[in-house]
């Protein structure tokens, strides 16, 4: 994000809480970050970019996976989502932690 906005990116269920101003506190970063987080999404969806850069921005550890271009990411993609067709998904050991980002999504 830009001019130093902190968007909530997750609602992060077992490793930590996000604050009411949608911040998300070092410790929980690193906790995150020492549990791996996946993120499937498509580079023509702004929210995926969106979610990507915060991400970035913020130092997480990520995996991302394109399911437009990886078959494989996609059929685990809709595995993980039940059949869902939003993106982004963030997903933390193996469990969907959030759909979309800030409230919007693309379709796939």
């Amino acid at each position: 994000m830009r001019n130093g906005d902190k968007p909530d990116i997750a609602q992060v269920d077992d490793v930590g809480s996000v604050a009411s101003d949608g911040s998300i506190s070092e410790t929980d970063i690193s906790k995150m970050e020492a549990v791996g987080l996946e993120v499937y999404g498509a580079n023509h969806c702004r929210y995926t970019a969106e979610l990507l850069e915060d991400l970035e921005w913020r130092g997480v550890a990520f995996t991302y996976y394109d399911v437009d271009k990886d078959a494989d990411a996609k059929a685990r993609f809709i595995k993980l989502t039940e059949n869902g067709r939003s993106i982004p998904v963030l997903v933390e050991n193996g469990k969907v932690t959030s759909v979309g980002y800030q409230g919007r999504s693309c379709l796939v």
